[in-house]
């Protein structure tokens, strides 16, 4: 509701390289103003529409075991990133599914760049919430620990991520990798000058 299309352009003028989206219709909105950058599709995309997906070198998120088997039917080489629910319980592949994972990770389709996780409660300051918060987050490094002492690529977790902006500004949360801030710019944009 803010410009998608202005606030990529900006941002991808200042150097960021990857842009996340809820769906195909927003990522192929970005690709038709010429966005270039890395576009992750955060929800379902319908497997009709995983050609697209391939045309417009778009990365899809894996929402569990069973849509990771219809992507690898597929057959186009995807490039994907795995969401792992680690408490949130929205989508994703529970942290605690190992075999589910190590099976997804070893199908031959799927391009595995990353893997995130979605904080539930990243935003309160509630000592109960942070510490929920701080539980989602060992497990989801107790997964990646496991996955790498048994010999997972190490490509996987160059792209490692807790999605929830106001973990960036929650002082009390200490953050793995990459963190997505879209509420935090949405909000930013709703005061800016112009």
């Amino acid at each position: 509701g803010l410009g998608a299309i202005p606030i990529t352009q900006t941002l991808a003028a200042d150097d960021i390289h990857c842009f996340c989206v809820a769906s195909l219709s927003e990522a192929l909105e970005l690709r038709q103003a010429k966005i270039t950058a890395d576009i992750l599709i955060l929800g379902y995309t319908h497997p009709d529409d995983f050609p697209l997906l391939k045309q417009y070198n778009l990365i899809q998120t894996v929402l569990d075991y069973h849509y990771a088997q219809e992507l690898n039917a597929s057959r186009l080489k995807l490039r994907v990133h795995l969401k792992i629910d680690t408490g949130m319980h929205r989508q994703g592949e529970r942290d605690d599914n190992f075999n589910a994972i190590k099976a997804i990770l070893a199908m031959e389709s799927l391009q595995i760049e990353g893997m995130y996780t979605h904080l539930a409660m990243a935003d309160s300051i509630k000592e109960q919430d942070i510490e929920y918060t701080q539980m989602q987050l060992v497990h989801f490094s107790t997964l990646i620990a496991r996955l790498q002492a048994e010999g997972s690529p190490s490509q996987l977790f160059m792209y490692k991520a807790a999605m929830e902006s106001s973990t960036t500004v929650n002082s009390t949360i200490t953050m793995p990798g990459q963190v997505s801030p879209s509420t935090a710019l949405s909000i930013a944009g709703m005061f800016s000058p112009e």
